[in-house]
């Protein structure tokens, strides 16, 4: 009890909010006249003593420490140097492009590293950057306030449409949050949301509690089309044409192809198996985002679970024709980097959250494997350690093929248990250091 007391009338690192509204509904504030939240603060509501934002827990990071680190790690100063000599190279427009902002590059749930799927398109247009979102998972706002701070509210009522590729929550759970903050701006139309006719539904349950403003634009009825019913939602964009593919993961699940009076065309391949109909809708693209949810060694875990392995990604983007290959979507078990092969090709990369993308910087992109393969060696031998464990489990571990033959994923953890155990590496009944989840070791954790 004394404990507790003494615990009770501390003193925190507290920064005092305004007197709390009565409507705990969206905050209407102007984001200039909100109290910005560091990365780690804590928010307490309830109890009234603790009401406010603790600042203990910030973690502060020592940049100068961390690039010394970076630019000891084996092979990094060689990559280094070729990347900044071909950035030197580069040629950059002199007018304002279309870019990319990864908000998003994780798939299931969002991770230490990763947060789930979402990507902003950037155009300029009508003498600023209009922008439309492709998919919406949980956290979207919350990234965006990240990336742009004060020029969110801008960034929101310049927000013209967002496609939603299928109806799994990691695609699309964060698109009411962005529908309420586009509404408390007050914007001349309403946001166009592109989706399966199931989330139209959601988001009418939504709207039962609190009103929404949106289009909603069936992408069953749009699909396959060239007549201004595809094209009048992106207009302003300066999107000619938006081809709704349907792709091979859930039902209801489609990619997306974007077609731009400039001349460039955008895939976005949603979660998928290689398909077909999304390399002839893309011939030729000027840049492919495509889902690499697993590696090779889980090809059975990639066919069970609909996604693509990042070879099968790879060839979708050498089969399309597309002058850049985006790979992103990587299963949580990646949390700092996903598995890079020799099939990586030289128009090959992969997205982490936060990342920005000028169009001109796409051919740059497959010159930064090198340096965050050195960066992040030691991730990929434990990735190797966890990928031996599995090998060890069949008689000759050199015969792939052996590996993957009439097991499914539970026949594989069930194996990968029984190895565990003899190793000494899980006590008996699943107990230990490891799960049945192949994941590299993180730090701290």
């Amino acid at each position: 009890a004394a404990a507790a007391a003494a615990a009770a009338t501390a003193p925190r690192v507290m920064h005092e909010y305004p007197p709390r509204p009565k409507d705990m509904g969206i905050n209407t504030t102007p984001l200039a006249a909100r109290t910005p939240a560091p990365t780690l603060a804590k928010i307490y509501v309830l109890p009234a003593r603790l009401y406010g934002l603790e600042l203990e827990s910030i973690a502060l990071v020592n940049l100068p420490a961390v690039r010394s680190r970076v630019k000891a790690c084996p092979g990094f100063k060689e990559a280094h140097s070729a990347l900044t000599a071909a950035d030197a190279a580069l040629e950059r427009p002199a007018a304002a492009e279309p870019e990319l902002h990864f908000l998003g590059t994780g798939s299931s749930m969002p991770s230490k590293y990763r947060n789930v799927s979402a990507i902003l398109l950037r155009v300029p247009a009508l003498g600023t950057h209009l922008s439309m979102l492709l998919d919406c998972g949980e956290g979207t706002y919350g990234q965006l306030s990240r990336q742009f701070g004060s020029q969110l509210d801008e960034l929101i009522f310049n927000l013209r449409c967002v496609h939603i590729s299928h109806m799994h929550a990691d695609h699309h759970l964060g698109l009411v949050r962005i529908l309420l903050a586009r509404d408390a701006l007050h914007p001349p139309s309403p946001l166009v949301v592109f989706g399966p006719p199931v989330l139209d539904l959601w988001l009418k349950s939504f709207a039962d509690i609190h009103p929404l403003s949106y289009i909603f634009v069936n992408t069953h009825r749009t699909r396959g089309l060239q007549t201004m019913r595809d094209t009048w939602a992106l207009g302003d964009l300066g999107f000619t044409k938006i081809d709704n593919v349907p792709v091979e993961h859930c039902r209801h699940a489609f990619g997306v192809v974007l077609h731009h009076r400039a001349g460039w065309k955008l895939v976005y391949s949603g979660d998928t198996r290689p398909c077909q109909n999304l390399v002839s809708a893309g011939r030729d693209a000027e840049v492919l985002i495509h889902e690499a949810t697993f590696d090779n060694d889980l090809a059975d875990d990639a066919v069970f679970k609909m996604h693509s392995t990042t070879a099968e990604a790879v060839e979708v983007g050498r089969a399309m024709g597309a002058r850049a290959t985006i790979l992103t979507h990587f299963s949580q078990r990646y949390p700092k980097v996903p598995v890079f092969d020799a099939g990586f090709t030289d128009t090959t990369s992969v997205a982490f959250d936060n990342m920005r993308v000028p169009f001109s910087y796409l051919p740059l992109l497959p010159r930064l494997v090198p340096a965050i393969r050195a960066v992040f060696d030691e991730t990929y031998k434990d990735i190797e350690e966890e990928n031996d464990l599995d090998d060890d489990d069949v008689p000759d571990s050199k015969d792939k093929s052996k590996k993957s033959k009439g097991q499914g994923p539970k026949e594989k953890g069930e194996k990968k248990r029984e190895a565990e155990e003899k190793s000494g590496k899980r006590g008996k009944g699943g107990q230990g250091a490891k799960d049945d989840v192949k994941r590299p070791r993180v730090e701290g954790q």
